[in-house]
Order: C-alpha cells, then sequence, then structure tokens
C-alpha cells in the first residue's frame, strides 16, 4: 500500500506573492465580478479569455474550494463576451451556492489569522 509523504514543492515566498497577484485580480483587476454577491474576502483567481474570444475562463479559489469555469461554444464561434464577463459571474454564483449548502469558502481564515498574528508576536 502506498504511502504518502509531504514535500515542500515552491517555496513558501513564491506562493505568497502568486496569492497576492490572484487576490489582486479579484479585487482590483478583471475578476472583480468573481467578489459579487458573497463573502469573498479570501477569494482569488484569474480571467482568462483566448483569441476570438471562442474561450473563456474563470480560475478561482478560496481556504477550502477550488473551481475553474469554462464557457465555450460546441460550434467553435466566438463568444459575447471574455472571461470577465462571461465565466468570473458564473464562478461566483457556484461560490455562493456552494457556501449556501455548507461549503465554506471562509473556512479556516480565523485560524489562519491566529497563527499569522501569534508568528508575527515572535
Amino acid at each position: 500500500r502506498h504511502k504518502g509523504h509531504r514535500r515542500v514543492a515552491v517555496a513558501e515566498a513564491a506562493c505568497k506573492e502568486m496569492h497576492k497577484m490572484l487576490r489582486s485580480a479579484v479585487t482590483k483587476g478583471t475578476g472583480r465580478a468573481a467578489t459579487t454577491g458573497w463573502s469573498a474576502s479570501a477569494a482569488a483567481g484569474k480571467t482568462g479569455t483566448s483569441d476570438d474570444y471562442r474561450d473563456a475562463w474563470f480560475a478561482g479559489y478560496t481556504p477550502s474550494l477550488a473551481c475553474v469555469v469554462w464557457v465555450g461554444n460546441d460550434n467553435n464561434e466566438s463568444l459575447l463576451g471574455s472571461g470577465a464577463i462571461l465565466a468570473a459571474p458564473l464562478w461566483a454564483k457556484f461560490m455562493r451556492a456552494a457556501q449556501g449548502v455548507g461549503a465554506n469558502p471562509e473556512k479556516g481564515q480565523e485560524r489562519r489569522r491566529q497563527r499569522r498574528t501569534r508568528w508575527q508576536n515572535h
């Protein structure tokens, strides 16, 4: 039977910087629609749109849930909008629904804040 083992895959500083950039995308950038209508204080993610608007997506996460929404036409025709217009609002709708059925997208935030404060005080 296989036993997993933990190892560092990415440096902590790189993870923090990536999260900061992805958080900025939903607070100041094209992903703002992903935070509409729900408590998204910890949400982060990125919109995307392919050439000729054939595909649009939003990939995002909270401390307890990750989700990617892709929008496209089966016949490969161009869409009438970008990832920010089409996919990010769908992502927010899914996250609101997940929150409504008990998946708490903010789960663990308070514990993380306490740990961060404890580390900063030492």
